[in-house]
């Protein structure tokens, strides 16, 4: 990758990217991605950029992660082991350890994310918790009786419903 086609890159995701990202993202492109890039030429540049793009998915995205994992339960053992067996190679060692660097990468890159919707998670559950005892107060100054829990209310529907005659 020529100097220029990176400084366009990294200005263009500069302008994209949120301040929280952007500060961690661009020096690590910056400094390790782009220069090992560099080096790749042609067909290997898009398998390499689909395997990061796989792997940051993969660690990234929990619906990604269960299929990851349900297709790891159907793949019949032979399979396991045939792959156990090449990640033993040096090859597969480079893999594996190319992996484990993209994966803490897109960790340290996305945390910020996480947390904050982590941290408005945690308030959409405050203020449901709030909005429950607000109603509780209002109903007790009203003197109406609590609204009926689900059991309750499933107990009452059981209790309408006639049992079922079958003619057969």
């Amino acid at each position: 990758m020529h100097s220029r086609h990176r400084r366009t890159l990294l200005q263009r995701i500069a302008e994209l990217a949120p301040p929280s990202v952007r500060d961690r993202l661009v020096p690590m492109l910056e400094n390790h991605v782009l220069p090992v890039l560099s080096h790749i030429t042609g067909p290997a540049i898009k398998l390499t950029v689909a395997y990061v793009v796989f792997q940051v998915m993969l660690s990234q995205s929990s619906s990604v992660q269960a299929a990851w994992h349900a297709i790891k339960r159907v793949t019949p053992r032979p399979v396991h082991n045939a792959v156990a067996a090449v990640g033993e190679t040096s090859v597969g060692g480079a893999a594996w350890s190319a992996t484990l660097a993209i994966r803490s990468g897109a960790d340290r890159v996305f945390r910020p994310v996480h947390d904050v919707h982590e941290q408005q998670r945690q308030r959409g559950e405050e203020a449901a918790e709030g909005v429950m005892q607000m109603q509780k107060a209002v109903d007790d100054v009203l003197g109406q009786p609590a609204t009926p829990t689900v059991d309750e209310l499933m107990r009452k529907v059981e209790e309408a419903t006639p049992p079922s005659t079958r003619s057969r």
